[in-house]
């Protein structure tokens, strides 16, 4: 697999995919992808949402793939807050998880068009989740600041 992800990265170099000053951690990225497996396999996801749950396969925005990683990548780096640019399904995902692991305890969507968001939450939800209903570059960083990555450090 090493060699396969070598390959993938100097095809990706070669098309100019990679901007210059991106380094890639081929064994970084192979140690995080073989971390998250197990969770992936185990994710509470359907294609249709059944009673209590909020993210569903079927939806035209963020789908099987997307959902999957999320879910390894928050039981792996169990973050207790988590800041979305952009917000809907993907937010419904993370709660979802949240729900089988317990992190993230506060998340924080910069969403200005959060109709859908809402329409995905539940109410107990309220407590924990905080939309700010506005465009990400007229964005307070103050509201945003301390962010916590859970066991990881952010870089």
């Amino acid at each position: 697999m090493k060699k396969r992800v070598s390959r993938l990265r100097k095809a990706a170099s070669a098309a100019n995919d990679v901007p210059a000053g991106i380094a890639l951690n081929d064994d970084a990225v192979l140690k995080l992808w073989k971390d998250i497996i197990p969770y992936m396999v185990d994710a509470p996801f359907s294609d249709v949402a059944g009673p209590g749950e909020r993210y569903q396969y079927q939806n035209g925005y963020y789908s099987y793939g997307d959902a999957l990683v999320m879910h390894g990548l928050i039981y792996d780096l169990q973050p207790e807050r988590l800041i979305e640019i952009g917000s809907g399904y993907s937010t419904a995902a993370v709660l979802d998880t949240r729900n089988k692991c317990g992190f993230p305890k506060k998340i924080t969507c910069v969403e200005p068009y959060p109709e859908r968001l809402k329409s995905l939450l539940l109410p107990e939800d309220a407590s924990t989740v905080k939309i700010l209903d506005i465009k990400v570059q007229d964005t307070d960083m103050k509201a945003l600041q301390g962010a916590v990555a859970g066991r990881h450090p952010v870089h």
